[in-house]
Formats: C-alpha cells, structure tokens, sequence
C-alpha cells in the first residue's frame, strides 16, 4: 500500500493541494478498490482480478468505480426481468 499512498502524494503534488488528510485519500483508495474488485463479479460473473490498481489514479479509480456500478444496475435488471420471465 506504501507505492500507493505516494503516488497519491505525487498526483497531489501535481494538482497543488496544499492540506490534504492522507488517511482519508488512503481509505477511500481501498475502498474503491474492494468495491471494483467485489462488485466486479455481481456485473460481469467473475471477480475482476485483473486490474493493476497500483497503476491507476484516483481519478481512474472513480471512472472505474461508477463503469462498474452502472454495469451493476444493468445485471441486476437483467436478473430482475429473467425472474420475472420465468414466473
């Protein structure tokens, strides 16, 4: 987690935030990696462990999270529609 909180820093740096609290930028880093990582599979069936989060911003990292959530919406009315159908 260590090359990831830098690179917040450097990407921080770069943006000229001047005060920023680490330990919250740091959780909601985990936090929208477990949510892509879990929610992955409810979208598409499989977990998605093939994402290089270190790689990613955070900005990438929200992008992915909404694509991901959007996708989840749409499986889950696709299951919802498919229960109905088969009644």
């Amino acid at each position: 987690m260590c090359d990831n909180v830098n690179m917040m820093r450097e990407e921080l740096d770069m943006n000229n935030i001047d005060v920023v609290d680490m330990d919250i930028l740091k959780n909601e880093r985990y936090d929208l990696e477990c949510f892509i990582y879990d929610m992955h599979k409810v979208a598409y069936g499989v977990k998605g462990r093939h994402y290089d989060f270190k790689s990613m911003s955070m900005d990438d990292l929200r992008k992915l999270a909404n694509r991901v959530a959007d996708a989840v919406e749409v499986a889950e009315a696709e299951e919802a529609h498919a229960a109905e159908v088969a009644i």
